[in-house]
């Protein structure tokens, strides 16, 4: 059986994202694995440059023999795309959108069952500070609600050229988790707009799938559509994305880099008798070659997505 959107085939994963369609269901985010040594701590880097640092009180078990760390990196506008995750606040904190600096899924294992966090006991998360301009809080994923609000972030800058003064690298944004699973650096945004448009090309039996990838920043929205209607999807104001259309088997179309409006807009409002969607480029659906299925970067080659590959990371010691 395929694992789950994100490279699990852990349920509550399941449940917070969407699932690609057909072949390109075989898509999924890398997993990096890290024994912890008989001490169960130590500092561990992802590929992506996501660091997490483990104490040795992190666990209320006697023997951490087998303890091992495994992560999932969601950096690039690729990722959000595969792993699907909702990008809006909990109810409770006002259901607003998010522009984000990264999402991390964070789980600890022995002998394939789930090992907790102590009570009251945390591990530092650090991220590569890919947006420094921004303000982002943390945040985690609560299945099927959305995320919540879990703590402030620390920020530390880019080390500077001793002769020059230059800035060289990326600083880090770290906080520090209490518990496991979905973890986000994000920040709320309450302006959102609405794009509209045709797709052309689509089978006429099954559904489509349209996303909203950020590329100038990091958000995700994705919406289901009916073969012969107008897409109609929500976006983040004065942003730079991309539209991305999958069908069936291998069907794929994506736009242009769009900059959306600097207008209010809301993709249900048509429902309410008034549209307040932009209309923008038409998508066209074509058969997509066999090695956009066998990796990220494949689609990301495509698409013309970014991949980014931060360098000389600042973190916090």
């Amino acid at each position: 059986m395929k694992a789950g959107p994100a490279g699990f085939s852990d349920r509550s994963i399941k449940s917070a994202a969407y699932s690609l369609p057909g072949d390109f269901s075989r898509l999924a985010l890398r997993v990096t694995g890290f024994d912890l040594g008989k001490r169960g701590n130590g500092k561990f880097i992802g590929e992506k440059g996501i660091r997490i640092d483990v104490p040795e009180d992190a666990f209320n078990i006697k023997d951490k023999s087998g303890l091992r760390l495994e992560i999932i990196e969601v950096l690039d506008p690729i990722d959000f795309l595969i792993a699907g995750l909702p990008m809006y606040t909990h109810a409770q904190e006002g259901g607003h959108a998010l522009t984000s600096g990264g999402m991390v899924y964070l789980r600890f294992t022995q002998n394939n069952r789930e090992v907790p966090l102590a009570s009251g006991k945390s591990v530092r998360v650090q991220f590569p500070d890919l947006f420094p301009q921004q303000n982002f809080d943390q945040y985690r994923l609560i299945p099927g609600r959305g995320w919540q609000r879990s703590g402030p972030v620390e920020t530390t800058e880019a080390a500077a050229n001793n002769d020059e003064q230059e800035i060289w690298g990326v600083g880090s944004r770290s906080f520090s988790a209490f518990q496991t699973g979905w973890l986000n650096l994000d920040y709320p945004e309450p302006q959102i707009a609405c794009l509209k448009g045709k797709i052309s090309g689509a089978n006429a039996k099954m559904p489509i799938i349209v996303s909203s990838v950020g590329t100038n920043h990091r958000s995700f929205f994705s919406v289901y559509v009916s073969p012969g209607e107008e897409f109609r999807i929500n976006v983040l104001r004065s942003k730079a994305v991309k539209l991305i259309a999958m069908q069936g088997k291998n069907q794929l179309g994506f736009s242009d880099e769009i900059i959306t409006p600097n207008q209010t807009g809301f993709q249900y409002d048509y429902k309410k008798g008034k549209d307040t969607c932009v209309e923008t480029q038409e998508i066209k659906l074509q058969q997509a070659e066999k090695s956009v299925f066998e990796s990220p970067e494949k689609l990301a080659e495509v698409t013309g997505l970014k991949v980014y590959r931060p360098q000389a990371i600042q973190y916090k010691e």
